[in-house]
Formats: C-alpha cells, sequence, structure tokens
C-alpha cells in the first residue's frame, strides 16, 4: 500500500509539472567575446555585444472567450561569470539582487489586442530599435540610445534611479498594444509607484516614479515606419531633483533583396534646463552570401561637445541559430562603441570585440 501512495505521488508531480510546461517556451541566447578599447585591457565579456545575453520562459493559456493569459519571466545574465547581468530592473542595492531583471508580467490578449501588467520592455525602445536599425549589433543601438538621452538607456544602476526607469525595462507598468490593423498598431505604457526600497536619501520610501511611453507604427511588406515618444518626470524620486526628460523618435526601415536600411531622428527636450539634443542614426547590413552579413552603422547628435558613433559589424552564422562575429566602432567625447564598455569616458574610443552567439 506504501509503495502504491509513492507510485501516485510521484504521478501526481509529474502530471502537475507537465500541465505547467503546456504552452511554455524556454528561450535564450548566449553571447561571449574578448575585446579591447582605447586605453583598455583586453578583456572578456559574456553580456553580449552582438546579442545580449538572456535566459526566459514565456507561454500562453487559453481561457473562456477566446482571451489568452500571458506571461514572461526573462533575466539577463553574464556567460562569461554566470551572474546576472545584462539587465534593466535594479531591487535594493546591487545590480545582482534582481531575480527577473529584464520581464516579469502577465497579460490578456484576444481580438482587442493584449493587456501586460508587471515588469516589461518600453515600447519607445522597442520602436526605436525595431525599426530604425537594422541589426541586433547592442554595441550600435546601446550606446545610440544613450547618446541619444534617452531615459531608460542612460540610467545610472548605482542610484534610485535605477530602480525607477529599469533601464530599456519598465518595472511596476501596465501596458496596451492594439493588435495590427491594416499593418498599422500601437502601445501605450504607464508605469505606477513601486514598493519600498531603501535608498541613501529617503530609507524605504515608495518609488514615486512617473514614465510613460506611447509608440504607433506602420508594417507592410519591405517597409517599415515608427513614431515613439517617453516622458519621465525624475523630480518626483525622493524628493531628489533628478530632472525631467521628454524624447521623440521617428524611425523606419527598408527591406530591398539581400540590403536592409534603416535610419532614425530622435529629440530630447531636458524640461529641467530648457535644452534640446538631435541625434540622426543611419544603418545597413546586407547578406553578401547565405551565412555572412556585413553592416555599417552611424549616429551623430548636436551637443556642445559632439558625439559621433561609427560602428561596423560582420558574422558568420554556423546555422540559423549560431554565429561568429566581430564588431568595430569609434566614438567621440566618451561615447564608446562597446556594449561592454571602457574605461575611457571622456576622450575619443575606438575599441573591437570578436565573439560568438548562440540562441536556443
Amino acid at each position: 500500500m506504501r509503495n502504491t501512495k509513492i507510485a501516485l505521488a510521484v504521478l501526481a508531480l509529474v502530471a502537475s509539472t507537465a500541465a505547467m510546461a503546456e504552452g511554455a517556451t524556454v528561450y535564450g541566447t548566449l553571447d561571449v567575446s574578448a575585446g579591447k578599447a582605447t586605453n583598455d585591457v583586453m578583456h572578456f565579456d559574456g553580456s553580449g555585444n552582438w546579442a545580449g545575453s538572456i535566459f526566459g520562459f514565456t507561454g500562453s493559456e487559453d481561457i473562456e472567450g477566446g482571451l489568452k493569459a500571458t506571461y514572461t519571466l526573462e533575466l539577463g545574465l553574464n556567460a562569461g561569470t554566470g551572474r546576472r547581468a545584462n539587465g534593466g530592473t535594479v531591487i535594493g542595492d546591487s545590480l545582482t539582487s534582481s531575480f527577473a531583471n529584464r520581464q516579469a508580467n502577465v497579460g490578456l490578449s484576444g481580438e482587442f489586442g493584449s493587456v501586460k501588467a508587471g515588469l516589461q520592455l518600453s515600447p519607445y525602445i522597442a520602436a526605436v530599435v525595431g525599426n530604425g536599425v537594422t541589426t541586433n549589433n547592442e554595441s550600435f543601438y546601446v550606446p545610440l540610445l544613450a547618446m541619444s538621452g534617452s531615459v531608460a538607456a542612460t540610467f545610472d544602476p548605482s542610484s534610485l534611479l535605477a530602480t525607477t526607469t529599469g533601464g530599456f525595462f519598465i518595472p511596476n507598468a501596465v501596458s496596451y498594444s492594439t493588435p495590427s490593423i491594416g499593418g498599422f498598431s500601437a502601445s501605450a505604457l504607464k508605469q505606477f509607484n513601486g514598493a519600498g526600497v531603501a535608498n541613501t536619501t529617503a530609507a524605504a520610501t515608495k518609488d514615486r516614479a512617473d514614465y510613460s511611453a506611447y509608440s504607433a507604427g506602420f508594417a507592410a511588406g519591405d517597409v517599415r515606419v515608427a513614431v515613439a515618444y517617453e516622458d519621465a518626470n525624475r523630480n518626483l524620486i525622493s524628493e531628489t531633483a533628478l530632472g525631467q526628460s521628454k524624447n521623440t523618435a521617428v524611425a523606419a526601415g527598408y527591406t530591398m533583396g539581400a540590403i536592409n536600411l534603416a535610419a532614425a531622428y530622435i529629440d530630447h527636450k531636458d524640461v529641467t534646463t530648457n535644452t534640446s539634443t538631435h541625434t540622426y542614426s543611419l544603418s545597413g547590413a546586407t547578406d553578401v552570401t547565405e551565412k555572412v552579413q556585413l553592416s555599417l552603422n552611424y549616429a551623430k547628435n548636436n551637443k556642445t561637445l559632439a558625439q559621433s558613433l561609427t560602428v561596423a559589424g560582420a558574422q558568420y552564422r554556423l546555422s540559423k541559430t549560431t554565429a561568429l562575429y566581430l564588431t568595430a566602432g569609434r566614438g567621440t567625447n566618451g561615447l564608446t562603441p562597446l556594449y561592454s564598455g571602457s574605461s575611457n569616458t571622456t576622450g575619443d574610443v575606438t575599441a573591437y570585440a570578436v565573439g560568438m552567439y548562440k540562441s536556443f
């Protein structure tokens, strides 16, 4: 009898695990590279100079009325050390203290579109990167967003600001996305106050964040166009005057056979100082052969000490999910052309990285 009970318990556990796994997808990318920048030593990086190192679960469940319940848990990591990294949100005083530091959300989807609640990607970032860049070369598009003044790209990971804007990923947020109607779609996201977080200015206070983002786009055939807007009022964070900024972006892309072209214009307005920065970018990529892709990206802003960024990339596809790559470039006035960064923060930076990524 005892053996029968044990067997039934094991079967129940297997059945419950199978039910949990039904409809779930495990996905991720591991990216490792060796690189060097001006005034820096050769270093190993596992966060991803081409494609970010990530690991996640996503899935959906059919429920009544044609609705689906959805969920996503995604964390960033460093494939060189196995530690959490390459994420967005910081809870507490450590970059590694958040588990799902990129996405942790649930939602409902149907003919009306989709609603999500929790930590999620800003629609502003999705619109700019998805339409204004030809490749997923992080050594270009992450510095591009930083030089253009995007709040989600320029957060300080050592301050409370990181807990409220969360990098590309916005915590404590609710979003709505329309379905595609004749190629048109739109998204809106609003962040709400979060739980108490200890910080140096006011221990255990609430994150009084005020971040919102919106995007609208059109995609048909070889053409894609998007406009996006983000507004972050950081004066509300624990009585600390960190400023308010508003960013507006227009991004477009066009595919012509093996050639993919894209461009973006970003207007960054610092409301506190009443100043504006304009950033322009051009991006191109082409498949030279079935296995080889080359890309060239350029961006420039109009700051008093204007920054420019030029990044070339090449990847050799070993399979549909595996590739070797080389990324090299030059940034001016402290802008580094590597996602993994550089010790030079004032002058011009020349850098390169050779690596490999594997998706699953």
